[in-house]
């Protein structure tokens, strides 16, 4: 980090602080929208993108960006809940899958190509080749043999490929696709939009610093959307399990990044033994139990939760605070945390299309206590190069807390804001070029928001 000096100049004087921690975008007030595309027919985990193909227009490419709480990069045509169903209606019995593809595997992982043929709802092969090393050059041609455990003729066709281990999934990978077919046996396999020329967009909005269960594959509603139902600001986060392709699909908010397995990894910095966690929420279920829970950590180790579980309704606004406790033996103090906020009770399968409203994150304040500062705030240049002016239309009413963190809710800087000044100097040539994100808060006052570089 840069020192604070070089980065913020208050025009009169500035006085720094330690930094505190901070929930990313407490207040549900930043959201970003984004344009995802989607192969047509096929079900997708993480993220895929329409590259050029290999004799056709298209191909598609997964990968997978822990970051962004992505699964493990990869396109299925079929459901794989409830050992796979669905899939593509055949009647035949091939010999092979061929394809053609670019790989670029980390070492220590494998890029996964799924064939299952069914009948009668009966399993009656079940293979996963591997996709394996770095060959991205070019297309390259790849064909395996089908390994059959039954006779007969299947009437059922589940195919994927996945661009990591989706038991272990690991960054970095990706695999490109196309032109996928069946060769030999008997009967004729067409597996529809198997070289990847028809997609269709969708248009997502998500909520800054925050990692959802919003899905490109959703045409219609996504789990998460802003509402204008809120308590504080203007937005509040809409939380819905939602219908997909003949089952409920999970609708949850997360500031933290999604682990291999059990709860979400660290998402922000804390400084200190929070004692209690509050939100603000409303909850209409359809047979689901909701959760919200703190995960508080110490050197990426789980030192101990916060949780609320609620199924009954509450149809009006409801501040709870949540006790965080700590065990007898652990003296130390935490320096991150995740949160986790469903329709659904975690671990388990969502059972309606259950809505969870959430607004006004706070650590150890109650949000009531806490006010929105109506002083209008003018920032510019924004987008900014070398500098960032900060200016109220009035004096400052009291000396006010500064705090600038990226969308991941790190700290880039800190410091306070004295009595009686209206003008805020940042100096922004020393940042990389990104969004951030800025908190000034006082004495029952405060106020957000954001600002860009680019260089």
């Amino acid at each position: 980090m840069k020192s604070l000096a070089r980065l913020f100049v208050l025009n009169f004087f500035l006085v720094f602080t330690q930094a505190w921690g901070q929930i990313p975008n407490a207040d549900m007030e930043l959201w970003d929208s984004s344009v995802l595309q989607h192969p047509t027919g096929w079900r997708q985990y993480g993220f895929a993108n329409k590259v050029a193909g290999y004799k056709s227009s298209y191909a598609a490419k997964v990968f997978r960006t822990s970051a962004q709480n992505s699964g493990p990069g990869a396109l299925i045509y079929g459901n794989p809940e409830n050992n796979f169903t669905g899939g593509i209606p055949v009647n035949a019995r091939p010999d092979s899958v061929v394809g053609f593809f670019k790989t670029h595997i980390p070492t220590g992982d494998t890029g996964w190509l799924l064939v299952f043929f069914k009948r009668n709802g009966h399993t009656i092969s079940q293979d996963i080749f591997y996709l394996l090393g770095t060959d991205s050059a070019q297309f390259r041609r790849r064909a395996f043999g089908i390994n059959y455990n039954d006779t007969g003729i299947a009437d059922s066709l589940i195919i994927g490929f996945a661009s990591t281990n989706p038991d272990n999934p690991i960054d970095g990978g990706f695999v490109v696709a196309d032109s996928l077919h069946f060769t030999g046996g008997t009967g004729q396999v067409q597996v529809p939009n198997s070289n990847f020329e028809s997609w269709f967009q969708t248009v997502v909005q998500t909520p800054s610093g925050w990692n959802t269960s919003n899905n490109a594959g959703l045409q219609t509603t996504q789990p998460v959307t802003r509402s204008n139902d809120h308590v504080f600001g203007n937005h509040s986060a809409r939380i819905q399990n939602v219908w997909y392709d003949g089952q409920l699909s999970y609708g949850f908010i997360m500031a933290g990044r999604q682990s291999n397995q059990g709860p979400p990894a660290p998402g922000f910095a804390l400084t200190g033994r929070d004692s209690a966690f509050y939100v603000n929420y409303k909850f209409f279920p359809q047979g689901d139990t909701m959760q919200i829970a703190i995960i508080i950590y110490d050197s990426g180790q789980m030192i101990t939760t916060g949780s609320l579980s609620q199924s009954d309704s509450v149809k009006n606004w409801t501040q709870v605070k949540i006790p965080i406790h700590y065990p007898q033996n652990y003296t130390g103090t935490p320096d991150s945390a995740a949160l986790f906020c469903a329709a659904f009770k975690g671990g388990s399968n969502p059972h309606g299309m259950s809505v969870l409203y959430v607004d006004g994150f706070r650590l150890n304040v109650p949000m009531n206590h806490v006010q929105k500062w109506s002083m209008p705030l003018r920032l510019y240049p924004n987008p900014a190069n070398t500098n960032l002016n900060l200016t109220m239309h009035h004096a400052l009413p009291t000396d006010m807390k500064l705090r600038v963190t990226d969308l991941t809710g790190k700290e880039i800087a800190a410091g306070y804001a004295i009595t009686g000044r209206n003008t805020l100097k940042i100096e922004t040539a020393q940042l990389p070029a990104g969004t951030y994100l800025f908190k000034i808060s006082g004495t029952g006052l405060q106020n957000t928001g954001r600002f860009q570089v680019i260089h």
